[in-house]
């Protein structure tokens, strides 16, 4: 779902999970449909002082302990991290632990608004996979334009008090987001003129097609480096994560460490070992990076 900021999209997220009233209209519910709703501000609602754990147990209470944390390993909460509070996590395992809480009920239709706003690049991506593997229905309110590429096959715009099918592809949308703020940054004074003149005349419409190419321009130009530098940054990081991979290969295997008449732990295993936490350090810090770069550049598409 598509829209501006205040246009009703969470709105509607919430009338649809059934946690509002409509004002008008009705809500129909089919009896086997299961909904999974994901908020952005969901990781508020968590309870500091509990464990994962205990989030699962108060849902699942006739679930035995095993089963719990087998459930809690697959979205990476384990060892120490099962029983230690919320309060302790980053806002993105906090995210995690509400997409391991949502998936509890088996849903078959996803309503996820603002789903990767404190996730990393990883696990992003894992989010991407799961969603394109998903067999039931998915509805999603995201600036994430990558993620609406690669899950999303129907776009529909929400504006007006109307929600309507919107012709064309993302790319079109944030075009036409970069028009309308071209002609709202034109003078007030000059349309009203036209107004009680009549229709403008071709030499106004020229006037108002350069000033938006003129907008555009400047918008993209404004643009262009931190997208230079976000290319850039994908680019490294697939490179260093193919480099991890191929170290953690290394690593795993016995013949690394049972070289013949090499001493255990000689200077070439460990070369490897700080080769791969200096990579591993690396990937941290463009990833961080990364999204800092996707935050300034969706910054720039709200202010249009």
């Amino acid at each position: 779902m598509l829209g501006r900021n205040g246009a009703g999209k969470s709105t509607l997220m919430s009338v649809l999970a059934g946690l509002k009233e409509s004002r008008d209209g009705q809500r129909t519910k089919h009896p086997g449909c299961r909904i999974g709703y994901f908020d952005q501000h969901g990781i508020d609602r968590l309870e500091p002082q509990a464990s994962p754990l205990v989030h699962l147990q108060r849902l699942l209470p006739d679930q035995r302990q095993q089963s719990l944390r087998d459930h809690l390993s697959k979205f990476g909460f384990r060892g120490e991290t099962v029983n230690a509070p919320v309060s302790r996590f980053s806002n993105g395992e906090k995210a995690k632990l509400l997409f391991c809480l949502l998936v509890l009920d088996r849903p078959n239709l996803l309503l996820l608004d603002e789903p990767t706003n404190h996730l990393d690049l990883d696990m992003r991506l894992g989010l991407e996979l799961a969603l394109q593997d998903f067999p039931g229905a998915v509805v999603a309110v995201s600036h994430d334009r990558h993620l609406m590429r690669t899950v999303c096959d129907e776009l529909l715009l929400v504006g007006e008090g109307t929600l309507r099918a919107f012709e064309g592809d993302i790319d079109d949308y944030a075009r036409g987001l970069e028009s309308a703020g071209a002609m709202a940054e034109a003078p007030s004074a000059e349309p009203k003129r036209r107004h009680a003149a009549g229709p403008p005349s071709p030499t106004g419409m020229a006037r108002s097609n350069k000033a938006a190419r003129a907008r555009a321009a400047r918008e993209r130009a404004r643009r262009r480096p931190f997208v230079a530098r976000l290319e850039r940054v994908e680019k490294i990081l697939g490179e260093l994560n193919e480099k991890r991979a191929c170290l953690d290969d290394l690593l795993a295997d016995p013949r690394t460490y049972n070289q013949p008449g090499a001493p255990p732990g000689g200077s070439a295993l460990e070369d490897t070992i700080f080769d791969r936490a200096r990579t591993a350090q690396r990937i941290e810090q463009l990833e961080s990076e990364w999204l800092e770069l996707q935050e300034m550049l969706d910054t720039m598409v709200e202010e249009r």
